[in-house]
Formats: structure tokens, C-alpha cells, sequence
């Protein structure tokens, strides 16, 4: 699932499909020039997708990237039902594959769905804020789902990913953070894995470049004083570093601020 942050930069449509007013099959082949977010109400349908197999049913979300090549699309109709579609796109790529999950609480994401596509279709006024918002909180439910691991694993790593909250801009190891927990640094970082769905380290990377963007938000900084805080002794590293996790280099994040 999502591996990293990103922000909603504009909403193309938000529609609902009801499949017993459309082919029982479609075959799409080309680029998807949006990020798509499908949410099934009821019915059935199987899925491929650029070499991806998905059967979706009641209660799932299917997350289809924004593709900067042609694929293939096809999904064939098992069960007569409805669905509600929400295209997206967003401040950088999405770097994860296509992929299908049953929602742990259906009338939840339910709700959330049929508001963002009644605010869409009833153009009333703030109807734009409120599908963003509606969105944002969906979003909201699969990262905070997807960092789903078993209670009795993340209790013994609590301390290690405790540690690594309070003192992310510091330098250690793994296998101090793993000795913490009183486990392997490989048994550490498979079950960290499994969490966060990134390694200890990617995710350590992930929260100072956070940090970085809101001390650069704040125009207090110089971009060396931001590397130098954040953990980065070099700032011409620091600098690929954010460049590689947010699109843009730190010089122009700023001007893009301004």
C-alpha cells in the first residue's frame, strides 16, 4: 500500500458506477492520466490491471496509479452492483503498485465515499473543500491501516519505535534500537517491516524530511541550518535526499512556498 506522504493537488470527478447500466466486460488499453481510488458498494468484479489480478467485492478499495505509460485494463462484471470512482492527482508520483483491500469497517468508508460524491455532483457552495476533506480522510484510514501489524509484534518493538520518534535526527543503528527490544536487528526490522510497510530506516529518512519541510515553511532557516538540524552533516546530501522524497529540491520548495 502508501509508503510515503503526499498531498492531493486536484480532483478530476468523483462518479458512481452502477454496473447494471454498463457492459458486463471493458477493455482499456493507455495511459491513466489520473490516480484512481474505487471503492465497491455492492457486487463483484474481477480485475487486471498492468499485469495485476484483483476480485473486488463488497467493502474493498482498489488503488489504480497514475501511469506514465500505456497498460492494460480490463474488468469483467460477476456480480451486478455499484461502485463510486475517485480520480486524483497529487504534488509527486505515487510510488506503489496497483492494489485491492477489504476496508476493516465498511459503513465507515461507506459514509465517507457517498459524501465526497454527493458534495461532487450537488456543486453547492465549498463542495470542492469538502471532497478534499472527504478524501483526505480516506486516505487517512488506508495509511493508518496499512501500518496494521499484530498487537503482541508491535508491542515488542514499542520500545525501538518509540526511540526512534523521540531521536529520528540523531545517528544510531539498528542494532542498538533492536537490542532496545531485547530481539535481532533482522527480527527488528521484519517485523517493523510488516508494520510500516518500509524499512526502520526509509521510515527515519521519511520523518526528517517532514521535519525539513516544516522548519523550511517556517522561513527561519537556512537550508544548511534545516540539514544540519534535521540530521545531515552534509548538505549537498541532505539536498538529494529531499529531492528524492519530495520532487523538488530544497531551494525550490521554498520559492514554491513563497
Amino acid at each position: 500500500m502508501f509508503t510515503h506522504d503526499f498531498y492531493i493537488t486536484n480532483i478530476n470527478s468523483i462518479i458512481r458506477i452502477d454496473s447494471k447500466r454498463t457492459p458486463s466486460a471493458s477493455d482499456f488499453s493507455g495511459k491513466l492520466n489520473f490516480n484512481e481510488l474505487i471503492f465497491k458498494l455492492d457486487g463483484n468484479v474481477e480485475v487486471l490491471f498492468d499485469g495485476h489480478k484483483f476480485s473486488d467485492k463488497k467493502g474493498w478499495i482498489r488503488f489504480l496509479p497514475k501511469t506514465g505509460q500505456e497498460v492494460e485494463y480490463k474488468v469483467k462484471r460477476i456480480e451486478p452492483g455499484s461502485c463510486i470512482d475517485i480520480f486524483f492527482d497529487t504534488n509527486i508520483p505515487i510510488k506503489c503498485d496497483a492494489f485491492s483491500v477489504k476496508c476493516k469497517n465498511y459503513e465507515r468508508m461507506s459514509i465517507l465515499f457517498k459524501r465526497a460524491e454527493t458534495a461532487w455532483r450537488q456543486k453547492k457552495n465549498g463542495y470542492i473543500y469538502a471532497a478534499f476533506g472527504y478524501l483526505y480522510e480516506i486516505l487517512g484510514i488506508l495509511f493508518e491501516e496499512s501500518t496494521y501489524a499484530p498487537s503482541g509484534k508491535l508491542q515488542k518493538i514499542q520500545p525501538g519505535t518509540d526511540y526512534i520518534t523521540e531521536h529520528f535526527t540523531e545517528d544510531f543503528s539498528i542494532e542498538r534500537i533492536a537490542d532496545m527490544c531485547d530481539i535481532s536487528h533482522t527480527y527488528f526490522k521484519k517485523i517493523f517491516t510488516d508494520a510500516y510497510n518500509m524499512p526502520p530506516k526509509a521510515y527515519i529518512t521519511q520523518l526528517r524530511i517532514r521535519y525539513a519541510c516544516d522548519l523550511l515553511k517556517s522561513g527561519r532557516y537556512r537550508i544548511s541550518d534545516v540539514a544540519e538540524i534535521v540530521g545531515y552533516k552534509n548538505v549537498y546530501y541532505f539536498s538529494k535526499v529531499f529531492k528524492a522524497q519530495t520532487g523538488t529540491a530544497p531551494s525550490e520548495y521554498i520559492k514554491n512556498i513563497i
